[in-house]
């Protein structure tokens, strides 16, 4: 691992490479994130949208978790909020 980051996901500090996803973070911590279109072996695409995380202090919308780089943040990411709810419970 490179460079190594502390963040936050729903609770659980980790720290994780600076290269990884923020979809692939919460894998290693155990949080099932919903997707897709992502694919570790693709070209991140990040069309489909059902993969929404809110990042405190990060855009002031939620962020696609495939296409976020844990480098660009400090990150405390919730995977649960009323959007992402709502989402996933009508589909």
């Amino acid at each position: 691992m490179s460079d190594l980051r502390k963040i936050v996901i729903d609770d659980q500090e980790i720290e994780v490479d600076g290269a990884m996803t923020l979809i692939q973070a919460c894998e290693q911590v155990g949080v099932e994130v919903p997707r897709f279109c992502y694919h570790e072996r693709l070209t991140i695409a990040g069309n489909c949208r059902m993969c929404l995380v809110e990042v405190v202090g990060g855009p002031p919308k939620p962020a696609a978790s495939c296409a976020m780089q844990v480098l660009i943040w400090i990150l405390v990411a919730k995977t649960s909020f009323p959007c992402n709810t709502k989402t996933q419970i009508t589909q």
